[in-house]
């Protein structure tokens, strides 16, 4: 799915960045991973409302949605999202934010707690773990806000927050989403 490609995007772009000795190249990989980053939300929000089977209620908002998600591609190729790198942490380079980088944020934030919402309000709906969309649902529910909670650790190290014991190993937890969606995937034929 096209989720599930951005999040890919976003993680494999991500190493070049924090590896590279050299600040231009880290420049460059960071607005090629963010390209990912960008649809991340959009596709996620697309995926519940397909899942939840609302998307042609709610047609007109994906659009627009895709559209936002447009306008911060066209934005990350200008300091406007991306002003710089640096060092951050352990890393070599890290992503420093432009003004319009807390706008996506925002966005970001919105709609992912929105779709994991929804899945939420979905999985309290249903009766029992009998019938395969509510196993599905509780899934994936349980899954995106693993996912969501590790990756969300990367906009904490780009305003300077670190928790410890804690950050280093959070992105693991979106491999563990990964790793879920394919389970149901695989077990209950998604």
């Amino acid at each position: 799915s096209a989720y599930s490609f951005s999040i890919a995007w976003w993680s494999f772009f991500t190493i070049p960045m924090i590896v590279s000795q050299e600040h231009n190249s880290a420049y460059v990989w960071d607005q090629i991973c963010l390209v990912g980053a960008i649809f991340i939300p959009t596709t996620f929000i697309h995926f519940v409302l397909v899942f939840l089977r609302l998307a042609n209620r709610y047609s007109k908002w994906i659009l627009a949605s895709y559209f936002v998600s447009l306008f911060f591609l066209l934005l990350n190729t200008t300091p406007l999202f991306v002003a710089e790198v640096a060092p951050q942490y352990s890393f070599n380079f890290y992503t420093v934010p432009g003004i319009v980088y807390h706008v996506y944020v925002a966005y970001f934030s919105a709609l992912s707690t929105l779709g994991v919402l929804m899945l939420f309000w979905a999985y309290r709906k249903s009766k029992s773990d009998k019938n395969k969309f509510d196993i599905q649902t509780k899934w994936l529910f349980f899954s995106s806000l693993l996912g969501y909670m590790g990756g969300g650790t990367n906009f904490m190290l780009v305003y300077g927050i670190e928790i410890p014991y804690v950050t280093p190993f959070a992105n693991y937890a979106v491999l563990a989403y990964g790793i879920s969606v394919a389970y149901i995937i695989l077990r209950y034929r998604f």
